[in-house]
C-alpha cells in the first residue's frame, strides 16, 4: 500500500520541528561559553555540507534558480 503524501508531509514537519528544537537547545547551551558570531559561523558551516548533499541528490543548482 503506497504511503499518502499527507503522511510524508507530516513526517517531514515532525522531523523539521525536532531538528529546530535540537538546534535551539544547542545554541542556548553553547551561548554560555561562545559569542553569537561564533555560533552563527559554525551553524552555517555545518549546514553547508548538508545543503550541498541535498542539491547533489536533488535537482542540482537549478533548484536555487529564482
Amino acid at each position: 500500500m503506497p504511503v499518502s503524501s499527507n503522511l510524508i508531509g507530516i513526517g517531514f514537519m515532525l522531523a523539521s520541528l525536532s531538528i529546530y528544537a535540537t538546534l535551539n537547545m544547542a545554541v542556548k547551551l553553547l551561548a554560555v561559553e561562545h559569542t553569537a558570531t561564533q555560533l552563527v559561523f559554525f551553524r552555517q558551516a555545518l549546514a553547508l555540507p548538508v545543503i550541498a548533499v541535498a542539491l547533489a541528490l536533488g535537482a542540482g543548482w537549478a533548484a536555487l534558480r529564482t
